[in-house]
């Protein structure tokens, strides 16, 4: 063979001859890939004449070859970890991530190196070629706690929780020996997916176990989501005094304590973790939408929806409607105002209520054709509501032909928000005329008696599962009981209706509180709220309806109110009929009460 002078600064193929002419090819090299260009011949090539030269140490040698397999694609791994290795020698950074991860993308037949090659893509971050590893190493050995180990975390950081608890739940060995770092990682998993109380009992049995400051803010977010704010942030101390098992999944870390402080109105510190998880996890859609959330809480709102508007996009393809017509994003300036846009409301009911007007408002201001596909308790009521606007359920969206789509909470983003736009500061829900005439028979009030509605627990218009505490105990609602010529009515559904049975002042409600107890119907509750003088309530679903009719509403508000309810002083800047009675305190809410007590005596006198 030629003799080749090494050039440490030349890189790929460094030999001062062209060395992709390959001017210095061995005879036999030359004759095998003449006559064959088959598998079988790149096998033999590197069998016959790679192999022995690096048996030898002549790697340099064996680079001309390797190079031809490397351009031949060939599927022997060990052809790349050898180029790796070159141009790793040779310091060559560029090249050795080109090579190593040919390598990894040919996992080895020989189990060793590819257990080798699983921790390398870890170890590089190479995470969309570790997935695809683990799961072949897994397969061979399902018990390996190391693998499942990484394979669970890297299945986190892709936010697919579902598959982590499934790979965790297939191995026999940690059914009968349970592994305590994996029982957090499941612990967390149980709380991405909302099994709250199931996440607790787990991370509690990993802190037990392992101490780790991963597993105090575990629990510090549980506990926070669960609305036990008093214990919070005891764990969140804990977790920065803690001397144990520091590195164990450190970025998790910074991904959870996020919305701790977006509670607490600590926008800061919200800033500095979500920066620093989105550093780690920097296609998060999660984060994404927190740092979305994070803008609305400082009323930014054109940043804080353009976040929200290129997420729900996604949202939208993931939730899997079925539907093959064009997103109104992708279409840009392409988008013709003859054309329909289909507005689908992929959110919460809540939310639906809030942004519906912008269905009206696309079609009268902007003169667009609008379809509104919504979720079918709220098909009644918007239909009264708007008229000139069809709305559809939203299983009747993949039967669509033509149009574009745009998800409701994207609307924002993508058109203005309320402080763009003063129009949108106006609810347009209306109740239905005929209902409201039922409503005023059942109720027979006598001349002069006034109602004030109220919900304690959660939104009136689902069951609730579990309390937390945030909520409002219905006692602390006595007080409005002692208001002269008023009666009260209660929206509360579901969870917490037991706390009527033993309430002292259950003669202050209406007669026909009963049969209102049995209605679950939007636009027969809605019927009912127009009627109403006031509405007090927690921030959720029936403040959402009273608003949207434009109900004077006294908003119950913890520390743990949401954007949705924000706005200078005691307003809210998407509903002007509400008054914010800000609480320090979800535990006692006397002040409150005696502040709602005064607003209703002065409105009235």
């Amino acid at each position: 063979m030629a003799s080749a002078s090494f050039d440490s600064n030349r890189g790929f193929g460094s030999f001062h001859s062209k060395p992709m002419a390959f001017s210095s090819r061995p005879k036999q090299v030359t004759t095998v890939l003449a006559h064959h260009r088959t598998g079988v011949a790149y096998k033999q090539l590197y069998e016959n004449h790679v192999l022995p030269l690096i048996a030898a140490g002549r790697h340099l040698d064996a680079e001309p070859a390797l190079n031809l397999l490397f351009q031949a694609n060939t599927s022997i791994s060990d052809v790349y970890k050898h180029l790796m290795d070159l141009a790793e020698s040779r310091g060559n950074h560029k090249f050795v991530k080109i090579y190593c991860r040919h390598w990894l993308a040919h996992p080895s037949t020989n189990l060793d190196i590819l257990k080798q090659q699983a921790r390398e893509a870890d170890r590089r971050e190479f995470f969309d070629l570790a997935k695809p590893l683990f799961f072949i190493v897994l397969r061979h050995f399902p018990d390996d706690v190391e693998f499942i180990h990484l394979f669970v975390s890297q299945l986190i950081r892709e936010e697919q929780f579902e598959e982590a608890r499934l790979v965790m739940s297939k191995s026999n060995f940690l059914i009968l020996n349970p592994d305590s770092s994996l029982t957090l990682l499941d612990a967390i998993c149980a709380f991405e997916l909302g099994f709250l109380v199931e996440s607790l009992g787990l991370a509690r049995t990993s802190l037990a176990n392992e101490p780790s400051a991963l597993a105090h803010v575990a629990i510090a977010a549980i506990l926070d989501e669960q609305g036990f704010e008093h214990n919070v942030l005891d764990y969140l101390g804990y977790a920065n005094n803690c001397k144990f098992n520091l590195a164990f999944c450190s970025w998790l870390i910074p991904r959870l304590s996020v919305s701790i402080f977006l509670r607490r109105k600590n926008f800061c510190s919200a800033l500095q973790s979500l920066e620093n998880a989105l550093l780690l996890q920097p296609n998060s859609q999660t984060l994404k939408y927190k740092m979305g959330e994070l803008n609305l809480l400082q009323r930014n709102f054109s940043v804080g929806f353009k976040f929200w508007s290129d997420i729900d996009k996604i949202k939208l393809v993931n939730k899997n409607f079925k539907c093959e017509l064009p997103y109104f994003q992708d279409l840009s300036c392409n988008f013709k105002f003859h054309d329909t846009l289909l507005l689908v409301a992929d959110c919460s009911l809540g939310d639906t209520l809030l942004f519906s007007r912008y269905a009206i408002w696309l079609a009268t201001e902007r003169n667009f054709i609008i379809k509104f596909f919504v979720q079918s308790p709220l098909i009644t009521l918007l239909r009264n509501s708007f008229p000139s606007i069809e709305i559809h359920p939203l299983s009747r969206l993949q039967f669509e032909g033509r149009g574009s789509i745009l998800s409701l909470l994207a609307v924002p983003g993508v058109f203005g928000a309320c402080d763009q736009m003063p129009l949108l500061q106006k609810p347009l829900l209306r109740a239905d005329p005929i209902l409201v005439d039922i409503w005023r028979t059942r109720l027979n009030l006598d001349l002069g008696v006034k109602l004030i509605a109220i919900n304690w627990h959660g939104s009136a218009m689902q069951s609730v599962k579990e309390g937390v505490s945030s909520d409002i105990p219905l006692e602390s609602f006595h007080p409005l009981s002692d208001l002269p010529n008023f009666r009260l009515i209660s929206l509360q559904k579901g969870f917490g209706t037991n706390q009527l049975t033993n309430c002292s002042f259950l003669d202050s409600f209406v007669n026909c509180q009963s049969e209102i107890n049995r209605e679950n119907r939007f636009e027969w509750m809605a019927a009912l709220i127009s009627i109403c003088n006031w509405v007090v309530c927690d921030d959720s679903g029936p403040a959402h309806l009273a608003a949207s009719l434009n109900v004077p509403t006294l908003l119950l508000a913890s520390q743990r109110l949401g954007w949705r309810w924000q706005g200078p002083d005691d307003s809210s800047d998407w509903y002007p009929s509400i008054t914010r009675i800000d609480s320090d305190s979800c535990f006692n809410w006397t002040p409150s009460f005696t502040r709602i007590c005064k607003i209703i005596s002065t409105a009235l006198s």
